[in-house]
């Protein structure tokens, strides 16, 4: 797959969770997990846009409700006001807007899903890709949440198995493994860059 035919949308990529001063460091199992996976979802996002392709970040805030079946990382996450846009936590991070001029960032409705008010879909079909590529949040089911409507919509979804955060192994080991295959491709940034390559 060539790099111009991606379309990159990374959710959640925000100053509470990402930040060096995060207090998620101290509730999940991997706590250098974030560094990399950040460091891994930025190198990606420039290697699509020096490749012609398209990078969007979508701003995720839970809002007031937790909701029962979102699991303890979404009422952590809530809790502590980590995915709030209107608090300095929810702030997208650093190294996602020095990325520059070519990306687009989006702010969704609160709740898990990067479509719902965000205009995502209309931004992605104003240059239309053969792929969409995700990455970033499986804590509380907000990557699967966005996961499902883009194959609903009827894209080819693929998951960057090396850039996504979950809580612990087994949140990870689930999604991966048996919830996201159902909707899309899981494959990493490396195979996918070695590929364009």
């Amino acid at each position: 797959m060539a790099l111009w035919q991606t379309q990159f949308v990374m959710v959640g990529i925000q100053q509470g969770i990402f930040g060096d001063a995060s207090h998620l460091r101290q509730q999940i199992e991997s706590p250098e997990s974030i560094d990399a996976v950040r460091s891994c979802i930025t190198r990606f996002a420039s290697a699509v846009m020096d490749g012609g392709g398209t990078a969007i970040h979508v701003s995720i805030d839970l809002g007031d409700e937790v909701l029962d079946h979102a699991g303890r990382g979404q009422a952590y996450l809530q809790s502590n006001g980590l995915l709030a846009s209107h608090l300095p936590d929810g702030e997208v991070h650093s190294a996602i807007t020095s990325l520059g001029t070519k990306l687009t960032c989006l702010r969704a409705a609160p709740g898990r899903n990067a479509f719902r008010g965000s205009r995502l879909d209309d931004e992605l079909a104003r240059q239309p890709r053969q792929t969409l590529v995700l990455a970033g949040l499986l804590i509380g089911g907000i990557l699967d949440a966005t996961c499902r409507t883009a194959y609903q919509l009827g894209y080819d979804v693929q998951v960057l198995g090396d850039a996504v955060l979950s809580m612990g192994h087994a949140e990870r080991d689930i999604y991966l493994g048996v919830v996201m295959p159902e909707f899309a491709t899981v494959t990493t940034s490396t195979s996918l860059m070695a590929g364009a390559a």
